[in-house]
């Protein structure tokens, strides 16, 4: 009986192996079918296996940053991200966390996602260093600890979002709508001109370089936040005001 299960074992993961390989040469297809085929056939290999989930995220990972690393992209010159390009993301943030394993890291370090697709994403400490985020939808996202250092999220919809723990130092977030989103981060040297974060959460946000020309923070929560140095000196117009859920001293 065990001999027989030994074989079984054996014959199953020789058939994973045999699924991943076609999968991988699949993605390298100049057809976007071929390369959707690849990228299901990915998605479906690491639902059977799950102990192979860490390997094909780092695979799906690798392919979104190839493939955009040439891309130039910016809010107003791309409507969205390739088909094959979007699907990948889309696989990659609804996968199941729990197999996640200590390995897992969602890697898109410098990627070309401007306009994506990323509802409700599950971006928990992911690697969005220097990514171009511009106009992205990430309303509901889960973006606790990830690192978006010098990250591009000028006019991503960040509605809900949780951005607790989060490295935004220098990043780009003008006009972003940071509404209701919960930003207790790193915002040392990041840009906020006319973002909008009514009923946002700051609590104890490092923002003291932070640039909040403009933004409207009407109702945002900001006890313990360092925004001092940030809100001084703002003039008080309709375009940059604020109230906070704190006593001041405010400038």
């Amino acid at each position: 009986m065990n001999a027989t299960n030994v074989q079984l074992q054996i014959a199953e993961q020789g058939q994973i192996t045999d699924r991943y390989n076609a999968a991988i040469t699949n993605l390298g297809s100049p057809s976007i079918e071929v390369r959707l085929g690849g990228i299901y056939a990915l998605q479906r290999l690491m639902q059977d296996s799950p102990r192979d989930q860490p390997t094909v995220i780092a695979v799906l990972c690798a392919f979104v940053r190839d493939q955009t690393a040439l891309t130039v992209a910016t809010a107003s010159s791309h409507p969205a991200p390739p088909t094959d390009i979007q699907a990948t993301l889309t696989v990659i943030v609804s996968r199941n966390t729990a197999h996640d394993g200590t390995t897992t890291v969602v890697d898109f370090d410098r990627a070309q996602l401007a306009n994506s697709q990323l509802y409700r994403a599950d971006l928990a400490r992911a690697d969005l260093a220097g990514a171009n985020l511009a106009g992205a939808n990430l309303t509901g996202a889960d973006l606790t600890g990830a690192d978006l250092t010098g990250a591009d999220l000028a006019g991503a919809d960040l509605t809900g979002a949780d951005l607790n723990g989060a490295a935004l130092h220098g990043a780009d977030l003008k006009h972003a709508n940071l509404d209701l989103a919960t930003v207790e981060a790193n915002l040392v040297g990041a840009d906020l001109t006319h973002a909008t974060l009514v009923g946002a959460t700051l609590a104890d946000a490092e923002a003291a370089t932070a640039n909040l020309t403009g933004a409207i923070m009407t109702s945002a929560h900001l006890a313990g936040a360092d925004l001092y140095r940030a809100l001084k000196g703002l003039p008080r117009t309709p375009s940059s005001r604020f109230t906070a859920s704190c006593p001041g001293p405010w400038p």
